[in-house]
C-alpha cells in the first residue's frame, strides 16, 4: 500500500479545523501549514514515546532530520489507515494554536479514530502459564506432599 506524504496529514487537518476547503474565503497559510508540520512531528514523537513496544516504535513514521528542511513533501512511511487519527489530532492542535474552542464533534470523532487506531496497533501481550494452577486429579498420587505444583521439592 502506498504510504503518504506529511502534507497530506496537513491538508486533512486544516481541512477539518476548518482553514482550507472549497467553501473557505481565506485558505490556511503557509504559516498555518508550517506549524501544522511542526505539529505533526512533536505529536508523533510524542505517539511513539507513550507507546513504544520493548522500545521498538509502533507505527513506521519517518521522521525528519531537521525541522529546518521541513516541507511536507517527504514520505511520512504511514499509509491511508493512520489518516484520520492522526490529521484529526493535528486539527485540535491548529484550533489551539489559533485560540478558537475545538467543536465537541471534531474532538468525539478525533477520540474514535484515535481509539479504532490504537486497536489495530493492539499486540496482545501473552501470558505466562502460572505453575501452581490444578491440572487435575492425576497430581494426587505423583506429587509430594499433595501439591499441585513442581516446586523440585520431591526430588
Amino acid at each position: 500500500m502506498a504510504t503518504l506524504q506529511k502534507q497530506e496529514f496537513v491538508n486533512f487537518a486544516m481541512r477539518k479545523a476548518g482553514f482550507s476547503g472549497d467553501t473557505m474565503l481565506n485558505p490556511a497559510d503557509e504559516e498555518q501549514k508550517r506549524d501544522a508540520l511542526i505539529d505533526l512531528e512533536a505529536y508523533m514523537t510524542e505517539f511513539h514515546n507513550e507507546r513504544k513496544q520493548n522500545n521498538e516504535p509502533v507505527t513506521p513514521y519517518i521522521f525528519a532530520t531537521s525541522l529546518d528542511e521541513l516541507d511536507g513533501s517527504d514520505d511520512s512511511g504511514l499509509d491511508l489507515n493512520y489518516l484520520s487519527a492522526i490529521g484529526y489530532q493535528i486539527a485540535m492542535r491548529a484550533l489551539d494554536d489559533a485560540q478558537r474552542p475545538v467543536p465537541s464533534g471534531l474532538a468525539k470523532r478525533a477520540d474514535r479514530a484515535m481509539k479504532a487506531l490504537l486497536m489495530t496497533l493492539w499486540v496482545p501481550t501473552p501470558l505466562k502459564r502460572r505453575n501452581d494452577m490444578p491440572t487435575g486429579d492425576g497430581n494426587r498420587a505423583y506429587w509430594p506432599a499433595g501439591r499441585f505444583y513442581n516446586d523440585g521439592s520431591g526430588k
